[in-house]
């Protein structure tokens, strides 16, 4: 946060920022003229007791902070959609509320029948996608793999749900090893690729088993299939290491156009 105020101050980037209780320490943001428009659920400080931010509510009073009010179940709402890929998701939330109509002026909400004609009236809330999320975690390593903690909610959704990524903070940079061994606890993966779940779980990838270096085999000294076999393990512990979890989690790309067959002979 200090790093964007020191970048930023002066200057009028017109952010819109999206977070689901706006007060310390977004309020340097605001107080600073960063930020052009909010999208959130309470605008306020929590501890000790919730209660009103004064340079927050001074910035909207004069016009120079557009708000947009969501309740706590439909702003993560929003971000799970943008995660998901999904233009927009369903709930009953906000249905006959100001923040149905509000919204609804905004083009962030529609109300309609249920299209299939059984639960009655639904809203639809448009999918929330960042530039860039903003994420603080307990440990990662320098790929880029996080652990964090619950409650995870909204903040893991923006960070998958942004077009740039998610910027994280942690308390500890760590090792991969250290990642692998509590791969479990690992939300945000990076460089996880599929051959670390695999020997995680499995232990070494092998082909055949003598394909170790622990040369446990009678034949081994004589066996005139062991160095190629370790070069098909090797062929596919490198293609299964190319690929990571983010990449499997991703959408498919679209398939390739059709193309006409193309057919060559020699007469």
């Amino acid at each position: 946060m200090r790093e964007l105020v020191r970048q930023w101050w002066g200057k009028a980037p017109g952010f819109t920022l999206a977070t689901v209780g706006l007060g310390s320490p977004w309020t340097a943001l605001v107080h600073g003229g960063l930020v052009r428009r909010v999208v959130t659920t309470f605008m306020g400080e929590g501890y000790p007791f919730p209660t009103p931010q004064a340079l927050i509510s001074r910035a909207v009073l004069e016009g120079r902070l557009e708000v947009s009010n969501w309740s706590m179940l439909t702003f993560p709402l929003r971000l799970l959609a943008g995660a998901m890929g999904v233009p927009f998701l369903p709930t009953r939330s906000l249905l006959g509320s100001t923040m149905e109509e509000d919204n609804a002026r905004s083009g962030d909400l529609i109300a309609a029948d249920d299209p299939f004609g059984v639960e009655g009236r639904m809203a639809y809330v448009r999918a929330l996608v960042p530039d860039v999320a903003l994420l603080h975690g307990w440990v990662a390593d320098r790929a880029g793999n996080v652990i964090t903690a619950s409650p995870l909610n909204e903040n893991m959704y923006g960070a998958m749900a942004a077009r740039g990524g998610a910027v994280v903070t942690v308390e500890k940079i760590v090792s991969t090893d250290f990642i692998r061994r509590h791969a479990d606890l690992v939300r945000l993966p990076s460089q996880i690729s599929v051959a670390d779940v695999i020997q995680a779980i499995d232990g070494p990838v092998t082909v055949t088993a003598c394909s170790s270096d622990d040369e446990n085999c009678d034949q081994f000294s004589k066996c005139n299939v062991r160095d190629p076999l370790w070069r098909v393990r090797e062929r596919i512990l490198s293609a299964l290491g190319e690929c990571t979890i983010a990449e499997l989690a991703a959408d498919p790309p679209p398939p390739a156009p059709a193309r006409a067959a193309v057919l060559h002979t020699h007469l």
